[in-house]
């Protein structure tokens, strides 16, 4: 018998699956890494704001595709690159150097997809694949969608500051003025 040392009232009641496909729908995104593995490329693509903050998505692309009837894996490749590379303003920066993507916003539409049934080989039962979410395209965010840096959130209000003539900026309320101004 094994004796665990937790508080039952203090346990979680239900099982999240961080890994389950999100909703359709357009999310604010980075790109976190890129990983090589094999002969593919993962892109580890981060959601950033709303409900599903912190979730992930990886697309595994292939680059280099030996067999002619898989070109279009590498024509997908291309496709999803080019769209990050655009969307993060990074085109003029890219040269074959993906660092220059990572920690860049953009917005992702993300489409669930149940792939078909299909038989297993060994067993012969009919399997279904589970789901998966698959990109339906990757634009640029407008000025008002971009994230607020965290330095701008956490600055100080000028009556709070040490030196007056330390602060730079502060944030301007939604009328436009200075939050000191009355």
């Amino acid at each position: 018998m094994v004796h665990l040392n937790v508080n039952a009232q203090q346990l979680p009641t239900e099982i999240k699956d961080e890994f389950a496909p999100l909703p359709d729908g357009t999310y604010p995104a980075l790109l976190a890494a890129v990983e090589e593995k094999n002969d593919q490329v993962v892109f580890e693509i981060h959601i950033t704001q709303g409900e599903y903050a912190g979730r992930k998505h990886f697309e595994w692309l292939s680059f280099t595709e030996a067999n002619p009837d898989k070109q279009w894996l590498v024509d997908k490749a291309l496709q999803t690159l080019g769209s990050i590379v655009h969307a993060t303003g990074s085109a003029g920066q890219f040269t074959n150097d993906t660092s220059v993507l990572l920690n860049k916003p953009f917005l992702i539409d993300l489409k669930m997809h149940q792939g078909k049934n299909y038989q297993d080989k060994v067993t012969g039962e009919t399997r279904t694949p589970k789901a998966k979410n698959i990109i339906k395209g990757i634009h640029a965010m407008s000025q008002t969608q971009a994230p607020v840096p965290q330095a701008q959130v956490q600055q100080p209000a000028p009556q709070q500051a040490q030196n007056p003539a330390e602060v730079v900026s502060a944030p301007a309320t939604a009328a436009g003025g200075a939050p000191w101004a009355k």
